[in-house]
């Protein structure tokens, strides 16, 4: 069975919805059947990664906190900025400052691109 996406009299598209194309897999099921062709079978469809799955993967992933929680101890036990990246390269965390932002790094870890200060800020 071939369906062309628009109409070759009035070059309209095609419309159909969810139900349409049930109904056409029934019928191309029962044609095959009556010819005695092979019926394709369709497992139920099971979607993606349902959004809770998706946040689960995402914190599981996710730099950003274990780079925020860092920083903040170390705001709290730190005196000056010298001390502050001493202490940060005891915690596996590489402070790079010599560009235009500060940007931070986890050593050690699969992590792959830098983070700068302003995205740590929403999380």
């Amino acid at each position: 069975m071939v369906l062309n996406a628009t109409d070759p009299l009035t070059l309209n598209k095609f419309q159909q919805n969810k139900n349409d194309l049930e109904r056409l897999k029934e019928i191309s099921d029962r044609i095959s059947k009556e010819y005695g062709c092979k019926i394709i079978v369709r497992p139920e469809q099971k979607l993606g990664n349902s959004h809770k799955n998706y946040l689960v993967y995402l914190a599981q992933i996710s730099y950003r906190k274990e780079i925020k929680n860092k920083l903040e101890f170390l705001m709290n036990h730190s005196h000056t900025w010298e001390d502050f990246k001493e202490k940060a390269s005891a915690l596996n965390l590489k402070v790079d400052d010599t560009k235009k932002y500060t940007t931070y790094l986890l050593e050690g870890s699969e992590q792959t691109k830098k983070i700068r200060d302003r995205s740590l800020k929403n999380d």
